[in-house]
Parts: C-alpha cells; sequence; structure tokens
C-alpha cells in the first residue's frame, strides 16, 4: 500500500508502517515528499481521530526517520494550530508531535523552522497556540 493511500485513510496504529515505509524505500520512492502537504493538512483536520493519527505519524517519522525533516516541517503550522482544541487528547498530541519536530530537526535547518514558529505567535492568535510556539522556540 502507498504512502498516498495511508494517508487517506490514516488511523493511529499507521505510523509504525509509515516509518518502515519511509526508512526502506526512502523519502521519495515511498511517496512522503509528494503526500507531505496531505500529511500537514490530515493534522490540521477538525476530525479528531484523524488529526491525532496524524500527528502520531508526525511524532513518529521525526523521531525515527531523520532524512524525513525537510517534508515534516510544513506539519509544524498545523500542530501549532492545534493547540487551541477543545479536545485534550488532540492538544497533548499536537504538543508532542511539535516538540518531536523541534527535538529532532538538523542544528543548521532549525532556522527554516522559525517563519512557521513566528507566524503563530500574533496577538491576534490565541493564546494556547502563542505559548506552544513559544515552547518550541526555548526547545533549540
Amino acid at each position: 500500500m502507498s504512502l498516498e493511500e495511508k494517508f487517506s485513510k490514516l488511523s493511529v496504529d499507521d505510523a509504525p508502517s509509515v516509518v518502515s515505509t519511509v526508512k526502506s524505500e526512502g523519502v521519495e520512492k515511498s511517496g512522503l515528499a509528494a503526500n507531505a502537504s496531505v500529511l500537514a493538512a490530515r493534522c490540521g483536520s477538525n476530525d479528531d481521530n484523524e488529526a491525532i493519527a496524524a500527528m502520531k505519524t508526525v511524532k513518529a517519522l521525526a523521531e525515527e526517520v531523520p532524512v524525513s525533516q525537510v517534508f515534516l516541517k510544513e506539519s509544524l503550522g498545523a500542530c501549532l494550530e492545534q493547540a487551541n482544541s477543545k479536545s485534550s487528547d488532540v492538544k497533548n498530541a499536537a504538543k508532542e508531535a511539535a516538540f518531536a519536530i523541534c527535538d529532532n530537526i538538523n542544528p543548521f535547518a532549525m532556522k527554516s523552522l522559525l517563519p512557521i514558529i513566528f507566524a503563530e505567535l500574533p496577538v491576534e492568535k490565541k493564546w494556547p497556540i502563542r505559548e506552544l510556539a513559544l515552547q518550541c522556540v526555548a526547545r533549540f
């Protein structure tokens, strides 16, 4: 099953299979490079189960597949936005995924995350979003 098919019906249990696919085939051949925006959109989903599954997948990829960092930064903005969710499970998954991205980013690529984080800091954003964004800056 391709990553595109897995992302279309993503569940929490799919994270290990996605990680193993990307590890064995690489980011291009596995389809992660082409479908990174789909994963980011799933992270920002209004459906709690879909968002949690996507953020668990992002967390697993960030921790276990260093070569996927370039493509996971797209998901950081959606994870930060989910800090304002009504569901505590979604908030916790968003925090874990955002921290996993920030903790595992290559030090030379760290500055590529800053525009995404700074975009979440204006006063117009809700305070939980800004708080998580500032916590991400502190992780560097």
